[in-house]
């Protein structure tokens, strides 16, 4: 029975202990951290003739196995000064980068352009306002790397 009453109280000492510790790192703060300004970013691979590509953002990888044609939706990125590499999935070299200043609230697409050996990136600004009613706001890009210039 002493035994008992020996574990129990070490029990008490251990709850106590972390039941202050709790309470001195509580979650209701009169402030809640503020979440950092962002901006929203596309990203198309439009080299046809180029192997799977990986997405690096600041020398780490976001995305691989991005194929021609593919695309990833708006993704928020902190913003300010940010390097944008594309290199082969499952190798070290970069066949494309840039680096660009990210706006807070703005919207960029950004595509990986001509052949695999030509690689380039093509940055747009976003038009994200409403058309008129009524209205479509369409947006035509040709990216042929073979296409005569001033086609469409």
């Amino acid at each position: 029975m002493r035994e008992f009453f020996k574990n129990i109280k070490l029990l008490s000492i251990v709850g106590g202990t972390f039941l202050l510790t709790a309470a001195g790192c509580s979650l209701d703060k009169d402030e809640p951290e503020p979440l950092p300004p962002v901006s929203y970013v596309s990203i198309y691979q439009a080299s046809p003739n180029s192997p799977e590509l990986k997405i690096i953002l600041d020398d780490k990888i976001i995305g691989d196995g991005f194929e021609y044609t593919d695309h990833t939706g708006y993704l928020r990125f902190i913003t300010g000064d940010r390097t944008l590499q594309f290199g082969p999935s499952g190798a070290s070299n970069v066949i494309a980068d840039t680096t660009m200043k990210f706006e807070e609230a703005k919207a960029y697409s950004i595509f990986v352009v001509d052949t695999y050996q030509n690689a380039d990136i093509i940055v747009l600004n976003d038009d994200t306002s409403a058309p008129a009613t009524g209205k479509a706001k369409v947006r035509f890009l040709n990216h042929s790397p073979d296409a005569p210039e001033g086609s469409l």
